[in-house]
């Protein structure tokens, strides 16, 4: 993603992030707190956001890779968060429906060739 405004701040994203991720985070007590803690310092240890920040979150079998921009690169070490990353955007209770759409479309797309 990038950020295309100037009124996103590192501090909103994180914010968002956590409130989206968090339940959908199949963890409990302090391991819970303890991984959306190492996924918040991802961001809040990098650069500060700037219009024009190119955000990328992978999601691996190991975790998630969090790269603010090209010098900043973090690897959070959960499968649970990379489940509850990817549940964020293609659950029935996504965030963004129309992308899930988009993505679940051309999926089957590519099935069916």
């Amino acid at each position: 993603m990038v950020v295309a405004s100037s009124l996103v701040s590192r501090s909103m994203l994180v914010r968002r992030l956590k409130q989206t991720v968090g339940p959908r985070l199949q963890l409990q007590g302090l391991q819970k707190v303890e991984v959306l803690a190492a996924f918040e310092r991802a961001f809040t240890d990098g650069p500060t956001f700037g219009r024009g920040t190119v955000l990328h979150l992978a999601c691996n079998k190991a975790g998630v890779e969090v790269r603010v921009g090209d010098r900043h690169k973090v690897e959070v070490k959960s499968p649970e968060l990379a489940h509850a990353l990817l549940a964020a955007y293609l659950d029935g209770d996504a965030t963004l429906p129309a992308f899930r759409d988009a993505i679940l479309s051309r999926v089957t797309a590519g099935v069916h060739k």
